[in-house]
């Protein structure tokens, strides 16, 4: 690899005019010398293409006449791009200058094993406060995000190895992203991090963080403008199903599947219907229906991922308890609890909540 090899800067866009020219910029100001920035354009019609064109010519413009989604377009951007390197970037984000030259740094200084790098995400609104670094797998809540919410004092200061993290910004090794078979384009959009997360882990690969890498993210701002909640919570069940059916063992999926199905689809259905909200329930059916549907796709996938694994699904989960002190929002801002401001003030790495001892991850 290149002393300073090429990062090829992925951006998926649908409408995203109010969000462009920030993100745009602060990739601009990067400190790392060798960038090119690719951005795929799902038919928007907000001005986004004419905007680009006018303000930021140099940039490879891939444009499709249809919205393709999160999870193709960025295999589209992958496949056109020329760099050894991926970064996979929001529009609502804004990364400071050296973000890319710190992230290449901790990804090299890795084994060849390791995939990707995150960066410490903190709120747009609220930049004090940590919307991701790093996330584990649990063997019974399943994806847990759980350092989203603490206050940012610094206490993330060194790369670690992590099991994955939400994508607004990763960085990926180009071939390894490839041989792992890139984003499932059936799932559209939602999850694709949760899948390729495990994928990769039990494939034997591995992430790092890169907490001196900062990314300020508008916390599903493009989320809430191109769905409505219902159809967010649709993508979410429908996908998390398709994320146990393919990646779990068999051993797994007996074990497992039932409780997760029970979780994610069955309660909520149930609590639907005794509300007589029936939209709700429709939409529950729906995603079952869906999943079904792409059932000789999902076993095609799932014979590639059980043929190539490496490691056993009880390897890459974590089986500590966990307190579910994770933050809510109310009209766009994180709201904290008093979990938080201890855990981020102290920078405690367990703590105890009545007779129960819990880790933070």
């Amino acid at each position: 690899m290149a002393d300073k090899p090429l990062v090829s800067v992925i951006i998926a866009n649908w409408n995203g005019t109010s969000h462009l020219e920030e993100c745009l910029a602060s990739i601009e100001a990067q400190t790392y010398p060798s960038i090119e920035t690719v951005l795929v354009d799902n038919a928007s019609i907000d001005g986004s293409v004419e905007l680009i064109g006018a303000d930021f010519p140099e940039i490879k413009l891939i444009e499709n006449d249809v919205n393709r989604g999160y999870c193709a377009s960025n295999n589209q951007g992958a496949r056109e791009a020329s760099g050894e390197l991926l970064f996979l970037l929001n529009n609502d984000t804004i990364i400071a200058p050296g973000c890319v030259e710190q992230m290449v740094k901790a990804l090299r200084e890795q084994g060849e094993r390791c995939i990707g790098c995150f960066p410490k995400v903190v709120f747009h609104s609220d930049p004090h406060i940590i919307n991701a670094i790093g996330t584990t797998w649990h063997a019974h809540c399943h994806w847990r995000d759980a350092r989203v919410g603490q206050i940012d004092l610094g206490q993330f200061s060194h790369s670690e190895r992590v099991f994955g993290s939400i994508f607004p910004a990763v960085l990926l090794r180009r071939d390894m992203f490839l041989k792992i078979g890139m984003f499932d384009e059936t799932m559209f959009s939602y999850c694709e991090d949760f899948d390729l997360c495990y994928r990769a882990n039990i494939l034997g690969y591995h992430f790092v963080t890169a907490p001196q890498a900062v990314v300020r993210h508008k916390y599903r701002s493009t989320a809430k403008s191109a769905f409505h909640e219902r159809w967010q919570h649709y993508f979410f069940m429908r996908n998390y199903l398709y994320v146990f059916l393919k990646n779990y063992s068999l051993k797994s999926l007996i074990r497992h599947f039932p409780y997760a199905f029970y979780r994610y689809i069955a309660k909520s259905a149930v609590a639907s219907m005794k509300g007589h909200d029936f939209r709700a329930f429709l939409l529950h059916a729906r995603a079952v229906a869906f999943v079904l549907g792409k059932l000789p796709k999902l076993l095609r996938a799932r014979r590639f991922v059980q043929k190539n694994r490496a490691r056993s699904d009880e390897d890459v989960w974590s089986f500590s308890n966990v307190e579910h002190y994770n933050i809510f929002h109310h009209l766009g801002r994180p709201v904290l609890s008093l979990l938080n401001v201890r855990v981020g003030m102290t920078g405690l790495t367990e703590y105890h909540v009545g007779n129960r001892e819990y880790q933070v991850e």
